[in-house]
Order: structure tokens, then C-alpha cells, then sequence
């Protein structure tokens, strides 16, 4: 087993490389131009380099002030594809893959829209206006161990995927290849996108979304809480294995009542921490500096006040307004930072420990998911005044001023949402992954994140380290970050507002969101992350085991009366 961690490691290393052009199959007749491999993807967050594809030839941006042509990635739902993708399509387009050498990594089914378009010619007076964007042909998008495919072997592979394809009358769909690497999303975590909220629920308390950690170097993400169903409501949590388990400890069975190796976990890792801590100091010393402002500015103020200035009085009253919200904010920020600062030494934040944490598989079950779970007891005593069960911080990213947008369609929100807690009820049933999903999550890494579902399951694909014909394969549940017109956009009709620590497309998911639970905008879960697409340190696809399996695993694997519905 250890040769299959010594390759996830070795992965890991070369998910965070910079991305380079493949330049040795620049002789194959399949080949594609240098500037099309480089410049086809632009726009997606790892930008991968393309192998070979099928479908319309390509041109070069043209217009006098020509830039690559940008794309985002698009979901599949309402094709005959996604209905027969899981039953049998998805699997035997990995035996023609297999069949014609072609080391994949991931086959994801999604479509691409061009977000930019050639400009007219300046003396082209009679130009048509540019067409909108418009989602093209269904795509079946396969990632390749980089430089290890031909464009003649793709080209091959490509052709018998069509060929299958017809067989079930299915001629509207192009097979692309690109170079992009699949890995587990744990590790330590790159610098969120904004700054940590200092006063977030999830900071200090185990709410859905906190970082966790339970080994150097690695963080992870709480899904969720679960009550065990025993007599004394044992209080669980739910994350990825790999989040808490190194390469170097070993892909094993681990059952916490064994005590010759007792696990700890801790809520918020060195560096999640470490960010915590300086982004209230940074959000107190800004505030410092505003409360210095508004000082001196009321100091003006009282002087024109005293020289009979009837507008001065009204704008000092206002102002000492702004210096005293100014204050309390210093205030409550300087109690937690105090509150961090007394449990600075990681054993005062320990939550709990790993009961149960099944090895890795990809491949498991009937299903075929990817089994990647593990569940610690959470002391009670140490969850805080804060703790508020089972709800998901999301910032303002679904509402707006406090409310619900009103533009929303109705029932597209819980009625109770509230500004930056979305209460988790319910689960996303297997139907139903299937159909069209606006979904959020909460990453240590990523914070707050807004997506949306594809329709057919993507396969990931992780090879032994001696010998690449010995490989796993598994189903995932694939989520993309929001599109440009996507529901979380502005100005896309819907109402729903990106907030701060939010951010509508791109990457749905970061290296150390492993774990972190996805749910749709009712609340209701869908899945757990536990891995990704793409390159230099980028996300083009995040993965996902569904969650109804998951809790089915849990039950089996030691706690039969598992719930989400915590007390």
C-alpha cells in the first residue's frame, strides 16, 4: 500500500508545479499548434495544455487588438448522455482509454463557453455585433498524465469514442485531450482569497467549514458534525481521511479503539492560525487608524461648532457615530484575538480524536466512489458559546444587506436564511446529483465558494507508483465554479449577490478544502470533497463522494444511527 501513497505524494508535488507546454509530439501529423495547445484553455484556472480534440479546426484571435479567446467550463444535464454515463458509457470509455495506452487521470462530461469574442476590423464598418456566448457541443474531456499521450494515440482513442458514442445514437459530441493531474485536495492550504473573517463563527468553534488538522504540514475541513444516535448523543466529526492520515502513515484500517496510536484532532492548523491571528490584528490596526481620523475630525468639527457653525453640530454627531462603531469593533476584535491568543499552544484546540477512518479506496462499493472518510469524536465541552450545530458560513454570498435577494425564484432560499448561516437539512438523494444543482461550500482554504453540479459523474484515476498499468478508478460527483451568468453572478437576473470572501467562478475548491461539505442552496447535502483537476496549484474540477453514500459507510462502518440532525 505504500507505493500507492509514495504516488499520491509524488502528485501532490506535481499538482503545485508551474504548468509548461508539452513540446515533444511538435513531429506527430495529430498535433495541434503550439499557440492552440497553449492558448485553447485560457481563461480556466489551470489553463492545461491541449493534447488533441475533435470538433470545429481553430483560429487565431483576430481584430486589432486580438488577446486569447477566454473560456469557462459549463455543466451537462437535460443529454442522453448523462443518463447512460454512470450505467455503462463512463466505463467504457475508460477500457477504449486503457485499450490505446492513454494514462488518464480524470474524464470529466461538460461543455465550454467562450466568454470572449474577435473584435471587427476597425474599417469594417458593416460588421455584424459580436454574437453572445453560447455553450458548445458536449464534451467529453479527458485529463492525461502530462506528456505521456500522443496526439495520434488521442486521435486514436477519440475516434472509437465516437464510434461508441453512435452506437448508442450520440453524434453531438466532441472528445478533447488535455494535460491535467488528479489529487486529493489536502495540504497546506495557499492563502485564501481574502482574508479570514476574524469574526466568523467557524473560527473558534467546529462549525461545517472550520480547517482542522491532525498532522504537520496538512490541513483539512470539517464537514460536518454528526450525532451517533447513542444514548449520550455522542457528537461526531466528519471529514476526509486524507486530511488527517500522511503518504507516510500508511493507507489502513484505523478504528480509534485501538490506543497504541491515538490521533488528535485540532480546530485550525499552524498556519490556519497563524492567518487568524494576523488578520484581526491587520482588521484592528485599520480600524486604529479610521478611529485616529474621526478623533481629529471631530476635533475640527467642535472648533467650527464653538465658531457658530449650524452644519458643523450635525456632521460631529454622525461622525462621533463613526468613532463609535469604530471602537467596538476594536473592541470585539480585540477579545478574540485574546480568545485565539489563550489557545495558541495546539493541545488547548484539540477537538477530539479518530474513531474510525477506513484506508482510501477508489473503486468501492457498487457504486464505485471514491471511499475517503473519517469520523472523530468532538468533546462537547469545547465547542463554545458559538457552536450552532450543523450550519455552513457562507458570508453574504446568497444574500444581500442582510435579506434574501428579492429577485430570487420563490423557494430558491430557505425562508429562514439568515446573512451568513445556511442551516444544513436534508441530503441531496442520487436522482437528484443528477440534476441541476446550484451548490455552495465553505473550504479552509477557499472559504466561502459558490458552483455548480454536473449531471454525469466524472472518473478519477490514481496509478501505482511502480508500474502505471496498475491503477483505481472510481466515479465522482464533479462541481465547477460559477460561470459568469452563472445564478451567483451580478446581473444575472437571479438576485444572488457574491459577498465578500466569496467568489463567483474560477475554482470551486483549493488544496486543503478536503472535506469540506457541498450543499445546495436549500441546505441540503450533496457531498464531500476529496479531490481535483488541474495544474500548478490550480482547480479546474472539484470532486466529490455523494453524501448519502457516505453516510450509509459511516453507519456501517461502526455507527448505525448516524444523523445529521444535531442537538
Amino acid at each position: 500500500m505504500r507505493a500507492w501513497e509514495e504516488t499520491q505524494a509524488s502528485l501532490e508535488d506535481d499538482f503545485a508545479a508551474p504548468l509548461t507546454g508539452s513540446s515533444c509530439w511538435h513531429d506527430d501529423p495529430r498535433a495541434v499548434s503550439q499557440a492552440e495547445a497553449l492558448s485553447y484553455y485560457a481563461g480556466l484556472p489551470s489553463e492545461p495544455v491541449l493534447v488533441y480534440r475533435t470538433g470545429e479546426p481553430w483560429s487565431p484571435p483576430r481584430g486589432p487588438e486580438a488577446q486569447r479567446r477566454k473560456k469557462e467550463l459549463r455543466p451537462v444535464f437535460a443529454h442522453p448522455i448523462v443518463d447512460l454515463w454512470r450505467a455503462s458509457l463512463g466505463m467504457a470509455v475508460a477500457d477504449i482509454m486503457d485499450a490505446q495506452t492513454v494514462y488518464f487521470t480524470t474524464i470529466d462530461v461538460v461543455r465550454f463557453r467562450m466568454l470572449d469574442v474577435d473584435q471587427a476590423d476597425s474599417d469594417d464598418e458593416d460588421a455584424d455585433e459580436p454574437p453572445a456566448p453560447a455553450d458548445g457541443p458536449v464534451t467529453i474531456w479527458v485529463g492525461v498524465l502530462p506528456e505521456s499521450t500522443s496526439p495520434s494515440t488521442a486521435h486514436t482513442a477519440a475516434q472509437a469514442v465516437l464510434a461508441l458514442l453512435a452506437r448508442h445514437a450520440i453524434a453531438d459530441v466532441d472528445v478533447a485531450f488535455r494535460e491535467s493531474l488528479y489529487t486529493r485536495l489536502a495540504g497546506a492550504p495557499r492563502r485564501p482569497t481574502s482574508a479570514p473573517d476574524p469574526l466568523a463563527a467557524s473560527a473558534l468553534t467546529p462549525a461545517a467549514g472550520a480547517s482542522i488538522a491532525a498532522r504537520r504540514g496538512a490541513h483539512g475541513t470539517l464537514a460536518l458534525s454528526l450525532d451517533a444516535g447513542d444514548v449520550a448523543h455522542t457528537l461526531l466529526g466528519l471529514t476526509s481521511r486524507h486530511a488527517l492520515f500522511s503518504d507516510k502513515d500508511g493507507n489502513f484500517d484505523y478504528v480509534g479503539s485501538a490506543p497504541a496510536r491515538p490521533r488528535d484532532v485540532v480546530l485550525l492548523g499552524p498556519r490556519a492560525y497563524t492567518e487568524l491571528v494576523d488578520a484581526i490584528r491587520v482588521k484592528i490596526g485599520r480600524h486604529a487608524i479610521a478611529a485616529r481620523h474621526r478623533r481629529a475630525q471631530i476635533a475640527e468639527l467642535l472648533a467650527e461648532e464653538h465658531a457658530g457653525d449650524a452644519r458643523a453640530a450635525r456632521h460631529r454627531v454622525k461622525t462621533e457615530a463613526l468613532l463609535a462603531a469604530a471602537e467596538d469593533a476594536m473592541a470585539a476584535l480585540a477579545a478574540r484575538l485574546h480568545a485565539l491568543q489563550r489557545r495558541k499552544d495546539p493541545a488547548a484546540r484539540v477537538l477530539g480524536r479518530v474513531l474510525r477512518a477506513p484506508r482510501v479506496a477508489l473503486g468501492a462499493g457498487e457504486e464505485r466512489f471514491v471511499e475517503d472518510w473519517a469520523v472523530f469524536c468532538v468533546e462537547r465541552g469545547k465547542l463554545g458559546d458559538g457552536f450552532r450545530g450543523n450550519v455552513l458560513d457562507i458570508g453574504t454570498t446568497l444574500c444581500a444587506d442582510g435579506l434574501p435577494a428579492p429577485s430570487l425564484p420563490a423557494g430558491a432560499l430557505p425562508t429562514d436564511l439568515s446573512t451568513s448561516h445556511l442551516p444544513l437539512r436534508g441530503i441531496l438523494t442520487d436522482a437528484e446529483l443528477q440534476r441541476p444543482q446550484h451548490v455552495v461550500t465553505h473550504g479552509a482554504a477557499r472559504g466561502a465558494s459558490l458552483g455548480t453540479a454536473t449531471g454525469a459523474f466524472s472518473l478519477v484515476r490514481e496509478y501505482f507508483a511502480c508500474d502505471v498499468r496498475v491503477h483505481r478508478t472510481a466515479f465522482a460527483w464533479a462541481v465547477l465554479g460559477a460561470g459568469s451568468d452563472s445564478a451567483f453572478s451580478p446581473g444575472s437576473g437571479l438576485g444572488l449577490r457574491v459577498g465578500e470572501g466569496a467568489s463567483a467562478g474560477g475554482e470551486f475548491a483549493r488544496p486543503g478544502d478536503s472535506g469540506a461539505a457541498v450543499v445546495d442552496l436549500q441546505g441540503r447535502v450533496g457531498g464531500v470533497l476529496v479531490g481535483g483537476a488541474g495544474r500548478g496549484g490550480a482547480v479546474d474540477v472539484a470532486y466529490a463522494t455523494p453524501f448519502w453514500w457516505v453516510l450509509e459507510r459511516v453507519r456501517a462502518g461502526g455507527f448505525p444511527n448516524a444523523s445529521i440532525n444535531v442537538g
